[in-house]
């Protein structure tokens, strides 16, 4: 699929960027309050085993499962899994469900997946952004404000050793 770039090239790695960029975005916007966050898993776990857990102690009626993303974290002495489920409603019934279930010998902890677009921005400023060399665009955690004062550049805390 092809999307208007604004001040790119077609076919420079800043574009494909653009495109991955934009696609996540629609993405995340379209899960949003629909994935729950699952851990610990077992090591052994596959997405097989993991929906057909969801399923058993959700409900086969009251769940539909889109799609799971399983995560080795911590060096890969721990397993994580991202569901995304068809519903705010499902995901909320699963979360309940699933917090503190077994699994594998395990205890679980289901939370909602956190949503970066979500999330508030810091209110420092992004001293990438005030020399106009951010890359994260609509993505960065800090703010992109340009005041009369911030336009110097980088504004650091002085050396404390200094």
């Amino acid at each position: 699929f092809f999307l208007p770039l604004k001040h790119t090239r077609p076919g420079t790695r800043k574009a494909m960027d653009v495109i991955k960029a934009e696609h996540l975005k629609r993405l995340r916007e379209r899960e949003a309050g629909r994935e729950v966050f699952l851990r610990p898993l077992p090591l052994e776990s596959t997405v097989e085993d993991v929906r057909e857990m969801v399923v058993s102690k959700c409900g086969e009626e009251k769940v539909a499962i889109d799609r799971v993303k399983l995560l080795k974290t911590a060096g890969g002495s721990l397993m994580s899994a991202f569901l995304t489920l068809s519903s705010e409603a499902e995901a909320r019934h699963c979360t309940a469900q699933l917090n503190g279930a077994s699994f594998g010998g395990q205890v679980m902890a289901a939370s909602p997946a956190r949503n970066r677009e979500g999330l508030k921005k810091a209110k420092e400023p992004c001293m990438f952004f005030l020399e106009g060399k951010c890359m994260r665009g609509d993505t960065c955690q800090f703010a992109h404000e340009k005041s009369a004062s911030e336009a110097g550049g980088r504004r650091l805390p002085p050396c404390k050793f200094f």
